[in-house]
């Protein structure tokens, strides 16, 4: 018989996935998680896998515990407009600890040619769980007059979904600097034509 779990794995997974944040899949080591969460290697071996595993998990921890809970308050919310704008809003100003930190699909996605294939094929499709929100959300806009339909919602989200990855990363290469505003507007602009 094994013996119990005596640490709380959903505080151990949120510092774990934390750490993964911070420095991304490859800079981090079985040593720094093990500092991170506070768990001897054996332990994170034994409850939740290998290195790889580990960030599986704390990927798809993520994004459960962050991404869905943003999207079902913003691109879900009833007034589609209202949420593409927070969501928006949100995504080139957080206003959060980790804001920071940028996005971690979008930390792993400048990687992938250092995952395994497994892992990459996972980033991948949590990256197209938040373009259909925002392709939907779109679409929703659209049929209610909210915004033009000069271009199909699937083309649109692509082309907002590509402006936000790179406000992403000028935002974490350039923590300090703050053009979000200017940048929302320019946005919200080309929606409205």
């Amino acid at each position: 018989m094994g013996r119990s779990k005596t640490f709380d794995e959903s505080k151990a997974l949120k510092k774990i996935m934390i750490a993964f944040w911070r420095r991304g899949f490859a800079e981090t080591s079985i040593k720094d998680l093990e500092r991170a969460s506070g768990l001897s290697s054996g332990s994170l071996y034994n409850s939740f896998g290998g290195k790889d595993e580990l960030f599986e998990i704390a990927l798809l921890y993520y994004m459960e515990q962050i991404v869905e809970p943003r999207l079902n308050t913003t691109l879900r919310a009833a007034d589609a407009l209202d949420g593409l704008r927070a969501y928006l809003l949100e995504t080139i100003e957080p206003d959060n600890d980790n804001k920071y930190l940028g996005c971690l699909v979008l930390n792993t996605h400048l990687n992938a040619f250092q995952l395994p294939t497994a892992i990459r094929k996972l980033v991948f499709r949590c990256q197209a769980q938040v373009d259909q929100a925002l392709e939907a959300c779109i679409s929703r806009a659209q049929a209610d007059a909210q915004i033009s339909t000069h271009l199909d919602p699937a083309t649109l989200a692509r082309q907002l979904s590509l402006m936000l990855s790179g406000r992403a990363l000028r935002r974490r290469l350039r923590p300090g600097q703050r053009a979000g505003a200017r940048d929302f507007d320019a946005i919200m602009a080309l929606l409205e034509q």
